[in-house]
């Protein structure tokens, strides 16, 4: 079947939550990865914000967890509530339609085709895979490609992937700490950066403009929200 190249503009996008950064990437495209990485508070931010957008459009998503419990609690309910809030959506409501699945260890990566079966049934629209620097080394990074790899089928059903890493520690130039083969699935990778105690830099690296480009947002106690007035 051929499609108008002219269509492909049309099809619909899933904010990310931030107007300023829609504009730099034109919002995620239904079967895309994108990766976020970078300072962890803002990360976290970023997640809570992307989370309660896709709610808000009717998407219900679903967070794999690669954070071990020892490490502390995955997700923040209480932030989250604010962020649904923000955008409109009952907490209560919005929190029962977020699906969590744990994965503590690298060898339980196995129980992915369980996750995506999951997945399906249940119409998830986006997945947000966090703490991947946590839980995989180098050393194991063929079983996070695996692991990626048997997200295909969501893709194929029109779901956004996005993944969420910290910032390399082996390169000293900015990059995520995830396998080349993510980085180059990504349709959109964007660095997040913690500057002073209420903003956030986040640097497009990838996307459908030339790049770098650069876009700043506000960093509250539930979330990004974009800047107000000149910055």
């Amino acid at each position: 079947m051929l499609m108008n190249a002219r269509s492909l503009l049309e099809l619909p996008r899933l904010s990310t939550g931030l107007s300023g950064l829609d504009r730099l990437v034109g919002g995620l495209v239904p079967g895309s990865v994108a990766t976020f990485y970078g300072d962890e508070d803002s990360r976290g931010k970023m997640l809570y914000t992307l989370l309660a957008s896709a709610l808000s459009g009717g998407l219900p998503p679903l967070v794999v967890n690669m954070r071990d419990y020892h490490e502390g609690r995955s997700i923040d309910t209480y932030a989250l509530s604010e962020a649904l809030m923000w955008r409109g959506v009952d907490p209560e409501e919005g929190l029962s339609r977020i699906h969590v699945a744990n994965v503590y260890g690298v060898g339980q990566v196995g129980s992915v085709d369980l996750i995506v079966e999951e997945a399906l049934k249940r119409g998830v629209g986006l997945i947000a895979v966090t703490h991947l620097s946590e839980l995989f080394s180098p050393k194991s990074y063929d079983r996070l490609v695996m692991f990626l790899g048997r997200l295909q089928r969501l893709l194929e059903r029109g779901a956004v992937v996005v993944l969420f890493a910290g910032r390399s520690r082996f390169s000293r130039r900015p990059l995520p700490e995830v396998p080349v083969y993510a980085r180059h699935v990504s349709s959109v990778i964007a660095r997040l950066e913690d500057v002073g105690k209420r903003y956030t830099r986040i640097t497009v690296e990838k996307g459908p403009l030339a790049t770098p480009m650069v876009v700043y947002a506000e960093r509250t106690g539930w979330g990004l929200r974009d800047v107000e007035g000149w910055f």
